[in-house]
Order: structure tokens, then sequence, then C-alpha cells
């Protein structure tokens, strides 16, 4: 319940950094693959069963429109 996941259950992660040799500029660079899913699973994010968005009105208004809906749903 509520929003998408803000990645893909397949992912590049725990990012190191590393300086370039001739430019000594520091990059990050990922340092292993994390698979939650099929190898061949190619979905951005994993999307919940119920959807629920979130607005930055309900936000700035203290409203949890996911935790209304659960207790709501835990109610009935």
């Amino acid at each position: 319940m509520g929003e998408a996941t803000g990645e893909p259950p397949n992912l590049y992660a725990d990012a190191r950094p590393i300086t370039l040799t001739y430019s000594t500029i520091q990059v990050d660079v990922s340092s292993h693959y994390i698979q939650k899913s099929t190898a061949d699973d190619t979905r951005l994010a994993i999307e919940p069963s119920i959807s629920i968005p979130l607005s930055s009105y309900d936000y700035f208004n203290g409203h949890d429109l996911a935790l209304e809906a659960v207790l709501t749903n835990v109610q009935n």
C-alpha cells in the first residue's frame, strides 16, 4: 500500500569512491549487483497492491493517506 519503490528489484549498489588515474577526478562506482528478482526482470519499480499517491498538500497538512487506508482496512 502506498507508492512504487524508488528503484528496480535488480540493481547495482554500494557505490565506492575511486580516483581516476590521469585526471585525478573522484567518481563513485557501484561495487556489486543486488538481485532481488529473476535475472530477466526489467521492471523499473515494484508497484504496491494498492496505489496511494503522495501529494504535497497532504504532506504539508499532516495527512498520511496510506496510513489512513491501512487503518480503515484493518478495522473492516
